[in-house]
């Protein structure tokens, strides 16, 4: 399994029962989310699949590590 399959399964594990802020909510200064599930799915699928350099895969995990540290801080 590559680093970013074992990323993308923490990812997906700590989501199911990841608090979220308060919707709408701004991920970052160009992104205000009102669908967080919307967020991560399409990020997911995104990440599934793209099959090219592991430096632009690894920046198709920004979005879910930014509502991941959003939803730390929640916590």
């Amino acid at each position: 399994m590559s680093t970013h399959d074992e990323e993308l399964k923490e990812l997906l594990e700590f989501f199911k029962t990841a608090k979220y802020p308060t919707i709408p909510f701004r991920l970052n200064k160009y992104i205000i989310v009102h669908n967080v599930d919307g967020v991560i799915a399409k990020s997911v699928s995104d990440i599934k699949g793209y099959n090219g350099s592991e430096k632009v895969l690894d920046s198709l995990f920004k979005h879910l590590r930014e509502v991941k540290e959003l939803c730390l801080k929640e916590a």
